[in-house]
């Protein structure tokens, strides 16, 4: 879902609560009960329909599963890295490896490619110190 349907389900989700809590003031009045109820059967609806539709199947959930990896094995290294860029004050090798997970979630395939590119140059520039602290 997009931004704007996503704040909107959100929306619907506070007043379903907002209902809920105020149950004891409309629950007599037999017509808003319908409509509430129809409301919240909607609301499951759409929640249904979104989880299936964002559940990544076949190519589409290959290519998540390697970009997730690709994160995570990115992420360790750069935190490895970034021990040995502050140790010796090295600030290009600090200001490559400062990421943050949700940095890597919003790269797009191009630059998280470029950056690991050059994470993994400096790797391997680095493998005598990294093996120090027992990354390989």
């Amino acid at each position: 879902m997009n931004t704007e349907l996503t704040n909107r389900v959100n929306m619907f989700k506070t007043v379903t609560a907002v209902l809920d809590e105020n149950n004891s003031i409309w629950n007599s009045m037999a017509p808003f009960v319908t409509a509430v109820g129809t409301f919240k059967n909607k609301l499951t609806d759409i929640d249904a329909t979104a989880q299936k539709q964002e559940t990544p199947t076949g190519s589409a959930k290959d290519k998540e599963d390697s970009r997730n990896a690709l994160e995570d094995v990115l992420f360790l290294t750069c935190e490895a890295l970034g021990v040995l860029a502050h140790n010796s004050n090295n600030q290009d090798l600090l200001a490559l490896t400062d990421v943050k997970r949700s940095t890597l979630d919003k790269m797009d395939a191009e630059t998280l490619s470029n950056r690991a590119t050059s994470v993994l140059a400096q790797a391997n520039a680095n493998k005598t110190e990294l093996a120090s602290l027992q990354v390989t």
